[in-house]
């Protein structure tokens, strides 16, 4: 049925299982022994060098009761589908509540359909915000991606609208690159909040005023290497700040424009180059280099 092709066995039984390369060619349908020694929470490696089976122009042919069963779990599926997209705000519900709110309608009919299954994330943070603050908490979920539209926590979206200083709001950069919480595609985590009472009065008085000293205590902070993370996986801004050992070079620059947007300074990692970039004033970006020999004058 798979072809003459090799495969990786498993067995199950209890809180025991083994698993086991097999080449079907060579075993000619003989039994393949598993030893089951291993239990649930066992670390191993195991290394196979597979081979894929042979093109073949004969493949196995299903039932008419396996189609019949197959259509109805599509069917079934697709009820469950469609029950759970009828629950996503229309067009007409967004209008209805940007009303109710005093919002802008025309962008809130555009972004709440787009918020899926996520719409009541994106209702409660503004049903929040907004009476304060409209301009604010419709910019803040304007600048998130149509995907963080979809999937962002409210507390998220609460923790930039109140922990990041408006000192540059209203220049060009300000909304994208300092109010929105997205960096690159790491996990959205409070980070503001976080920054907000780690740093010093003094501290957040003198890198808001001259980001590259902001720079600097990253640079001298942080110990790069990336041992510890094989697969570049982003570390949290706040794990970064509090652990600054062993850190890669992608996590220590989220750390860098993380907290230039804690201090309401807009911040960036290129998407394009690469590069590490802020705006002291919200309107031009400027590189810098976070690797030591690079120290700042």
């Amino acid at each position: 049925t798979t072809g003459l092709g090799d495969l990786v066995v498993w067995a199950v039984k209890g809180d025991r299982f083994g698993l086991d390369e097999m080449n079907v060619a060579e075993r000619g349908g003989r039994p393949c022994q598993i030893d089951m020694s291993r239990r649930f929470g066992d670390e191993f490696t195991v290394e196979y060098d597979l081979t894929p089976p042979a093109p073949s122009g004969s493949l196995p042919v299903a039932s008419q009761a396996a189609v019949a069963e197959n259509e109805r779990r599509k069917a079934c599926e697709d009820s469950v589908r469609t029950a759970y997209m009828a629950t996503f705000m229309t067009v007409e519900q967004a209008r209805e509540f940007a009303e109710r709110m005093s919002l802008d309608t025309a962008l809130m009919a555009r972004l709440l359909p787009e918020a899926y299954g996520n719409h009541a994330a994106i209702t409660g943070f503004l049903e929040i915000t907004a009476p304060e603050n409209p301009r604010r908490a419709q910019a803040l979920v304007s600048a998130v991606s149509e995907k963080d539209l979809r999937d962002v926590d409210r507390f998220v979206l609460l923790d930039s609208y109140y922990n990041t200083p408006n000192a540059l709001e209203g220049t060009p950069l300000y909304d994208r690159y300092a109010l929105n919480p997205r960096i690159a595609n790491e996990n959205l985590t409070p980070y503001k909040f976080f920054f907000l009472k780690v740093m010093s009065d003094r501290e957040r008085r003198e890198w808001t005023a001259d980001v590259r000293l902001w720079a600097d205590w990253v640079r001298d902070s942080i110990e790069v290497s990336g041992r510890r993370n094989p697969r570049n996986l982003y570390i949290s801004p706040q794990a970064v700040y509090q652990h600054r050992l062993d850190i890669d070079p992608r996590s220590r620059d989220l750390l860098f424009v993380a907290g230039c947007r804690s201090l309401g300074v807009p911040a960036r990692i290129d998407p394009v180059s690469g590069a590490v970039q802020y705006s002291q004033d919200g309107n031009t970006w400027t590189d810098v280099s976070l690797d030591r020999m690079a120290k700042t004058d």
